[in-house]
């Protein structure tokens, strides 16, 4: 079974959506909305970590599911990323 595009799109916003609640769940104020902390507290210490292993795992189910190469695999995350970031490599 391979996955669409559509489907990747949506496991990775699934994904970033995972990080993101993680990531202010202790330090966003429900009242006004603003969130405490920056990178001078640490509170984002290994979210890189953690995001570089979402995108590895993503780049071996493609191989596992698809068929693809490694490489093929990592094009085709980084291709999806992209378009869920708006940004262009």
């Amino acid at each position: 079974m391979k996955i669409t595009k559509r489907q990747l799109r949506r496991i990775i916003k699934e994904e970033k959506s995972k990080v993101l609640n993680e990531w202010f769940s202790d330090e966003h104020d429900p009242k006004t909305g603003k969130r405490d902390g920056d990178y001078s507290t640490g509170r984002w210490d290994g979210l890189e970590i953690k995001f570089e292993t979402v995108l590895y795992e993503m780049q071996e189910m493609f191989v596992q599911v698809n068929g693809v190469s490694h490489r093929e695999a990592g094009e085709m995350v980084m291709d999806e990323v992209e378009k869920v970031l708006g940004t262009v490599r």
